[in-house]
């Protein structure tokens, strides 16, 4: 969801800043283009988790700062590329998310779009987890197949998709977009943003 249908740059400039901060209380000191630099070589070898690469880059015992939703926004082309797509297709939505997602998509005003809405949190597995992606096509009356998945991480979003079967499309947007495609299963498609979509859709 983030880096896909919401733009979580302001918000992930913000967390950088809570991270230096309490890296620094943890001693060890980093100007901001030191961290940007290591989480970009981390993210560049697929590590794209902020848990792991928090484990990589803080002292043992360092508490990771929480992640806060208030600086995010919709990308300026979510609203317009979900009125389209949904009037002809069936769309959902599968996360990794905290307990609200349903409630976090009405305040942006997009839940409506959405005829099903899977959070990690509500079902109790999480992404990469095949058994999540087989909830949600359950749910969906869908076969993996005759399934579309759109994601920007390579290992909870693109390998799941792919090994189901569906078809995956990767967004190059976020956190993720300089990792590599996985070998032996690369996203069939790969877009810089949303409305790319309307290209084949």
């Amino acid at each position: 969801m983030g880096s896909t249908l919401i733009d979580e740059s302001l918000a992930f400039n913000a967390f950088m800043e809570q991270w230096r901060i309490s890296l620094a209380r943890c001693g060890k000191q980093l100007t901001r283009e030191e961290l940007l630099s290591s989480i970009n070589m981390l993210t560049a070898a697929g590590i794209c988790e902020f848990d792991l690469l928090w484990q990589r880059l803080a002292p043992k015992g360092c508490q990771r700062p929480k992640w806060s939703h208030q600086l995010e926004r919709l990308f300026a082309d979510t609203k317009p590329c979900l009125q389209v797509l949904s009037k002809t297709y069936q769309l959902g939505i599968i996360a990794n998310q905290a307990k609200g997602l349903k409630e976090r998509l009405e305040r942006f005003g997009i839940s409506h779009y959405f005829a099903l809405i899977v959070s990690s949190s509500d079902v109790g597995l999480q992404k990469p987890d095949l058994a999540l992606f087989r909830y949600a096509l359950d749910q969906a009356g869908v076969l993996a197949r005759d399934a579309v998945y759109i994601g920007d991480h390579v290992d909870n979003d693109i390998i799941p998709a792919k090994t189901l079967g569906m078809t995956a499309i990767r967004i190059h947007q976020g956190l993720a977009a300089s990792s590599p495609d996985d070998r032996l299963y690369p996203s069939d498609v790969q877009i810089s943003k949303l409305s790319d979509l309307l290209e084949y859709f």
